[in-house]
This record gives structure tokens, C-alpha cells and sequence, in this order.
């Protein structure tokens, strides 16, 4: 923590009283394998020794530690709940979706679509319509 005071064009001028400023500096391998999409350490390691990067400063170690994207990107893949509600027979339960107002209008001047399908047979329909009210 430190006090500042604001100069008249919005920049802030750290006191000089305070000597000493402690900022959370990341370690440089985490920041390089953030920027380079989270690749794995033993690849940094050796862009580092290539040289292929200017910018770029030695990186030795890998690490063992994941960040938490990479957690959630290897995570395995959760099941989804299965139908609480499915048809026993067709047009029983028809999932509908209501799209528009599309950018450019039909042959007919529809502005709308909508799209019907049969959750048991899967059949699926196309309304195309000029108002949304035509949907009923």
C-alpha cells in the first residue's frame, strides 16, 4: 500500500517518503506460459534454450503445478443429466426456437423463423414469418 497524490492531468505520483513499493510480481515462466496459450513447461523450457523468442529470458525449471485454465482444460468430461421429460410418442413434446429480426428479409419479406422439432421422431419444420406474433 502506498499514498499518492493526483497531478492535474490524472497521473498519479507515488510520495517520496515511501521508499520501498512491494508489488505481486508473477514468476517469469508463468507469465510466458500464460502468454503462449498455456503451453506445457517442458516446451517453454526448450523455446527458452532455442533462443526463439528475443524478449524471452532463461527458463530452467518446470513445474509440476498447474494453473487453474489448464486444470479446466484436462478436466475429464462430466455427465450431462439424462431427460426428465421425453416423448413416448410423436408430437408428444416439440422443442421450438423464435429467430429474428434477420438483417435481410425472405422472398416474401419475412423477417422471422421459426424452428420446430419433434423430440421423438426428430423430425424437424421451418415457419417462416413476416411478424413475430405469427408464431401462435
Amino acid at each position: 500500500m502506498a499514498t499518492a497524490s493526483r497531478a492535474p492531468n490524472d497521473i498519479y505520483v507515488l510520495d517520496e517518503a515511501t521508499k520501498a513499493c512491494l508489488l505481486a510480481k508473477e514468476d517469469e515462466s508463468w507469465l510466458w506460459h500464460k502468454r503462449m496459450s498455456h503451453i506445457n513447461f517442458d516446451n517453454l523450457v526448450r523455446i527458452s534454450k532455442k533462443e526463439a523468442l528475443r524478449e524471452m529470458l532463461k527458463i530452467s525449471k518446470t513445474s509440476n503445478i498447474l494453473c487453474e485454465a489448464c486444470l479446466h482444460s484436462k478436466h475429464t468430461k462430466c455427465g450431462f443429466k439424462t431427460k426428465e421429460h421425453f416423448a413416448s410418442h410423436p408430437l408428444e413434446l416439440i422443442h421450438t426456437n423464435l429467430c429474428g429480426p434477420m438483417g435481410t428479409k425472405g422472398l416474401d419479406g419475412e423477417l422471422y423463423f421459426m424452428l420446430m422439432i419433434d423430440d421423438y421422431t426428430r423430425m424437424t419444420a421451418v415457419s417462416f414469418l413476416k411478424k413475430k406474433s405469427e408464431a401462435f
